[in-house]
């Protein structure tokens, strides 16, 4: 039974379906006592066409299965054929990849997070760490080799929020050709499109083109309701017209309204959403600006203050706080004292991660990084850390 959402489908999901992709997710996953290709025997289960089109769509839709070739499968109301790209232990290899790469990406989270912060950090996490290219098309070549198109994107974000925990949809256009997420927050169910939010939508090919946030980020497809998903919106940077998502086939209605962004972005997405204000991105404490870069951690971002800029010296301390919580001080970003006139460093955090200061002090005019307090302790790292290799500039470590 189908339901239209202005001109978009939902397609409700049968027990007999239910049963049917069950069954065929146990056979992908028993990859190594299957033969090439796994072939599943839905016969008894009566299937009509529509309902065997509904379960190949959403063995699809399963990121975790990176391993079968979605586009080299056929099926019947009876049989699916389900070949896979690797042998057996490749495939095992691969899924340890994808184990530690989704490790990493849960860095992003922590336990103080609610539901819709937890969302939030990791669609960031995939738009900080997947460039676009045409063609790959797997949670796994997202993940562990930072590379995909839409559906690559949508198969990433799908494998961190099932392993979040969270209820997973994903939203086909095939006018568009394109897909994108759906998550359930707190029992409603919302739409996210990391592909749009990183700056691919086709009016912008170029990430951090008009539709980025902070020239880095864009949050307009972000825990988006039906409504929100189906307007047309003009970009307040560019002019253009946002093409609208409308004409999608998915599982769910996204009824919510809750984190929708205004129609005038020029009033800041952010404005009205009470959860989307407590998610902190970035802040300044003493003249300084932070990102947080992870639970809890944070790394330098830019000097906030025309006497920052000036100063010969500047201090980075160890953690610095923003309402009420406190954040580690883990490195430097890339071209943050560019427009700094310091020529000396404090340095104070114990905490700098050698790949958080790789670039750091690129067009910068510092000379000199002093190690003061808990410091001291990571001497010998921090020599190794700011070299003419890693930090982008040749500078004496005392």
């Amino acid at each position: 039974m189908a339901a239209s959402v202005s001109n978009n489908t939902v397609v409700s999901i049968s027990a007999k379906e239910k049963t049917a992709y069950n069954r065929a997710v146990a056979a992908c996953m028993d990859y190594a006592n299957q033969p090439n290709p796994i072939i599943v025997d839905m016969s008894d289960l009566g299937l009509s066409a529509k309902q065997a089109e509904n379960v190949w769509t959403m063995i699809h839709a399963n990121g975790e299965l990176f391993w079968i070739n979605c586009y080299g499968d056929t099926y019947t109301t009876d049989t699916f054929t389900l070949p896979c790209y690797y042998k057996d232990a490749r495939i095992n290899k691969m899924r340890a990849k994808l184990d530690a790469a989704v490790e990493k990406a849960f860095k992003r989270i922590g336990p103080e997070m609610n539901a819709a912060t937890k969302v939030h950090m990791l669609h960031d996490y995939m738009i900080d760490k997947v460039d676009y290219k045409s063609k790959e098309k797997t949670a796994y070549t997202a993940l562990v080799n930072g590379e995909a198109d839409c559906f690559g994107y949508t198969l990433g974000m799908d494998v961190l929020l099932r392993r979040a925990g969270f209820n997973v949809d994903v939203a086909f256009n095939n006018s568009l050709d394109h897909a994108w997420n759906l998550v359930k927050v707190n029992g409603k169910w919302y739409h996210v499109d990391v592909t749009w939010d990183h700056g691919y939508t086709g009016l912008d090919p170029n990430p951090g083109g008009a539709f980025s946030w902070r020239s880095r980020h864009c949050h307009l497809y972000l825990l988006q309701s039906d409504v929100s998903m189906d307007d047309v919106t003009t970009d307040p940077t560019s002019g253009q017209y946002i093409k609208a998502h409308s004409g999608w086939t998915c599982h769910h209605e996204c009824t919510s309204q809750k984190y929708d962004f205004s129609k005038d972005l020029n009033e800041g997405f952010y404005k009205h959403c009470k959860d989307y204000k407590s998610i902190v991105r970035t802040f300044e404490s003493d003249n300084l600006n932070y990102d947080v870069v992870a639970s809890k951690k944070v790394v330098l971002s830019s000097t906030a203050t025309k006497a920052k800029q000036k100063a010969s010296v500047l201090e980075i301390p160890a953690t610095v706080s923003y309402n009420g919580a406190t954040y580690k001080v883990v490195g430097i970003a890339e071209g943050a004292l560019s427009s700094a006139k310091a020529v000396k460093l404090k340095v104070a955090s114990p905490s700098f991660a050698k790949s958080r200061v790789a670039n750091s002090l690129t067009g910068s005019k510092v000379k000199v990084v002093k190690l003061v307090g808990d410091a001291k302790s990571q001497a010998s790292s921090y020599a190794s850390y700011f070299t003419k290799e890693n930090c982008g500039k040749k500078v004496k470590v005392k």
